[in-house]
């Protein structure tokens, strides 16, 4: 759920949990009051504790966005703290995007115009999120899966096995991390898969109903199926 404004409850648990200035009556714009660049470090731990629902999230990063903008007018901007968030605005941009808007200033071409954050935040935008699957064929022993038991602790075994490094460094600026995972018993009496006539390969007809995400793409011509890799090596 992305937010606009701070809600009361957010404004209330940060005045105590980091003991900020309350609003008066009249006061507007409380998150801006509030800024620090003195606390960045501070308020970033605080993000990152693990025990903040959203709104208030959504609210101390308006005032940690104010900071670092503090910081890089006064001189005293830290790019490893700057690090920090982006990762955060990156991961969480469903959250923040209103934030995210405010800040960029994406209707201002002249910068002069800007906050002093505003080329940072930009950096965020240009940032997208790519998904890969990666699909693992794993033959197993029939009574391992009529077992509902032994076929639950052999599911374990393996998302143990397959998700022990949650994070994996691609390079110096990339770095995938593991989100989730499936488990199919293939079945190409019910699914549409198959063993490719050619090279055995498991594959699912593409031009057919229900395409098995993960298998490779095939097609099946005068009832033979075929992977597009043996297909194409057939055509040449």
């Amino acid at each position: 759920m992305a937010f606009e404004y701070p809600t009361q409850k957010a404004i209330e648990k940060l005045c105590k949990d980091l003991n900020l200035q309350k609003p008066d009556a009249y006061e507007q714009d409380w998150e801006y009051v509030n800024v620090d660049e003195t606390r960045i470090a501070e308020f970033i731990d605080y993000y990152q504790s693990g025990c903040l629902d959203d709104e208030t999230k959504f609210t101390v990063m308006i005032i940690i966005i104010g900071s670092l903008d503090d910081a890089l007018c006064s001189g005293k901007f830290e790019s490893a703290q700057w690090e920090r968030v982006k990762s955060i605005l990156i991961q969480e941009q469903d959250l923040h995007v209103n934030t995210i808007k405010y800040w960029s200033c994406e209707d201002e071409a002249n910068l002069e115009n800007c906050f002093y954050i505003t080329p940072y935040i930009r950096e965020v935008e240009k940032i997208k999120t790519i998904l890969v699957n990666v699909s693992y064929l794993i033959e197993v022993e029939e009574d391992i899966l009529t077992d509902s038991a032994k076929a639950e602790t052999f599911q374990e075994v393996v998302f143990q096995k397959l998700s022990t490094h949650r994070k994996k460094k691609i390079d110096e600026k990339h770095t995938a991390k593991w989100v989730g995972d499936s488990f199919i018993v293939l079945d190409p009496e019910k699914m549409n898969c198959g063993m490719c006539n050619n090279c055995g390969g498991w594959t699912t007809d593409r031009e057919k109903e229900n395409p098995i995400e993960g298998l490779c793409n095939g097609t099946t011509n005068d009832g033979v199926l075929l992977c597009d890799e043996c297909k194409r090596f057939n055509n040449q």
